[in-house]
């Protein structure tokens, strides 16, 4: 699922306090809580694009925005 950056961000830091409040539980013997970012995540793979010249470059980051990346 693409969602805005902004809103991977936030449930980034929603992962962060629920580990941090899971480690100070002191029983971490439990599991560890499921990532909410993780969820919104697409893929670590690095595209491969290549670009003859900067309005090629232009083009692709307007699809991308179009499709609702920041």
């Amino acid at each position: 699922m693409l969602v805005p950056l902004s809103i991977y961000m936030r449930a980034q830091e929603l992962d962060l306090l629920a580990h941090i409040s899971w480690q100070l539980c002191g029983d971490n013997s439990a599991a560890h809580p499921a990532s909410l970012a993780d969820k919104y995540r697409i893929g670590d793979a690095p595209t491969k694009e290549s670009f003859a010249d900067p309005d090629d470059f232009e083009a692709y980051r307007a699809r991308i925005f179009a499709q609702g990346g920041e």
